[in-house]
């Protein structure tokens, strides 16, 4: 996603103006924890930890797939983490 929007985008974040920069990224990336959208997480080799995060409205429509705010969603993404720690 650009972040041509964002006045002062912090040194450490990552942009990539092309769609195929960003997935050649992904498609390097080894024993990683991913957090990403479903087509990013098709791009990703099976040896990474793939968790899906997706906008929370797509096409009008609520994503219930998983909730990812609040203290479901905290809860969700710490277990993830812990078990990706674990590996």
């Amino acid at each position: 996603h650009s972040l041509k929007a964002i006045a002062e985008p912090a040194a450490d974040v990552e942009a990539y103006a092309e769609e195929s920069d960003w997935l050649q990224v992904i498609r390097g990336l080894q024993d990683t924890l991913i957090l990403a959208d479903d087509v990013a997480l098709l791009q990703a080799d099976a040896d990474n930890m793939k968790v899906l995060i997706s906008a929370p409205f797509m096409n009008s429509a609520v994503a219930t797939h998983m909730p990812f705010m609040g203290e479901k969603g905290a809860d969700f993404l710490l277990e993830q983490m812990q078990a990706y720690c674990r590996r």
